[in-house]
């Protein structure tokens, strides 16, 4: 991205105090690095592109970083109690980064990110709205999710095909779950998902290998509802029910 407008205002979004760490994914040309590095000089900008490299870390030095960011080991990035993250994420790997920097062990406190705005809108959906699914509901466990505003294709070179959006994410200092319990709760989601027409009675049971269940009350109406029915608090109250020695 190459729109002035638009980088100063992820660059206030970001509201960054004097010397504030920040880690920003995929450096390009260094447009917006160069907003950030008005107001901090603690900033660590990973770049997966070679050929940009050499330019980058003569131009910046030392916070030029030219590693894939999903490779990156936490132990690897410098001691800060917590950072910002910034990005322009690529459209192909945004949800994995996205849940990489989620499942982050208390690294990081807020993420703006640009990335398509399908995503940024299944990231916010609310229960029945048509793209309300397992990754809202994940976003939304370990994140408050906010779409900022809406960039337009002309501020990209090149031009994407799809339309893009700014989300804030704050990351939740304490969670509904144990943190032992977040792969277990959201394999159960997947699968309530899998067939998201189904009714939550047919398929709350179906992952051979798990603990003993507790009969559930006939009287339960969320029952007989489907996924895209429930809100977060349901799917909570309901994994508590089924397993409740674990949870």
């Amino acid at each position: 991205m190459f729109h002035d407008y638009y980088l100063q205002r992820i660059g206030a979004a970001l509201n960054l105090s004097v010397d504030e760490p920040v880690l920003e994914i995929g450096t390009g040309l260094g447009f917006l690095t160069e907003i950030i590095l008005k107001k901090t000089t603690r900033l660590r900008s990973f770049e997966i592109d070679y050929r940009l490299t050499p330019y980058l870390s003569e131009r910046y030095g030392e916070i030029i970083v030219p590693h894939d960011f999903l490779t990156l080991k936490w132990e690897d990035l410098p001691q800060e109690k917590t950072w910002k993250i910034v990005g322009n994420l690529p459209y192909n790997c945004a949800t994995a980064m996205i849940r990489k920097i989620l499942r982050s062990p208390s690294i990081f406190n807020q993420a703006y990110f640009t990335i398509q705005r399908e995503v940024a809108e299944r990231m916010v959906a609310r229960v029945n709205q048509k793209n309300y699914g397992y990754f809202s509901l994940f976003v939304q466990h370990f994140s408050e999710p906010k779409i900022l505003f809406n960039i337009p294709a002309q501020a990209f070179y090149p031009q994407p095909r799809v339309k893009s959006s700014v989300v804030e994410l704050k990351l939740r200092e304490s969670r509904q779950l144990p943190i032992e319990m977040e792969d277990v709760f959201f394999d159960w989601i997947g699968n309530l998902f899998q067939q998201r027409r189904k009714k939550i009675k047919d398929r709350i049971y179906l992952k051979p290998g798990w603990a003993a269940v507790q009969p559930l009350s006939d009287e339960d109406q969320t029952l007989q509802l489907r996924p895209e029915n429930l809100t977060m608090h349901d799917f909570y109250r309901l994994f508590r029910k089924v397993y409740p020695r674990q949870s």
